[in-house]
């Protein structure tokens, strides 16, 4: 299948726009109970974690933003209450 240049390598690793990842370069299938993963290109390497995992670093990079103890859905509703006026 010629996609032009530099898809040629790549090209026997896709199927129906899908990579097809061989067994030992899977991420651990615990990790992933879904069967979702994210991929990006991260200095020319194509990385993959689970869904799961993803969602947790976020939480973990995004935690220095929170206080302990304090309740981010609340704090939100009720600034969404008081906008509209219900309080």
């Amino acid at each position: 299948m010629d996609r032009g240049g530099e898809f040629d390598s790549l090209a026997p690793g896709f199927q129906s726009g899908q990579p097809i990842l061989l067994e030992r370069d899977r991420p651990d299938p615990s990790a992933a109970r879904d069967g979702r993963v994210t991929a990006r290109v991260e200095a020319g390497e194509l990385r993959v974690i689970s869904r799961r995992i993803a969602i947790r670093r976020m939480q973990r990079e995004l935690s220095e933003y929170k206080s302990p103890g304090e309740s981010v859905v609340d704090a939100f509703l009720a600034e969404r209450r008081a906008l509209w006026g219900e309080e």
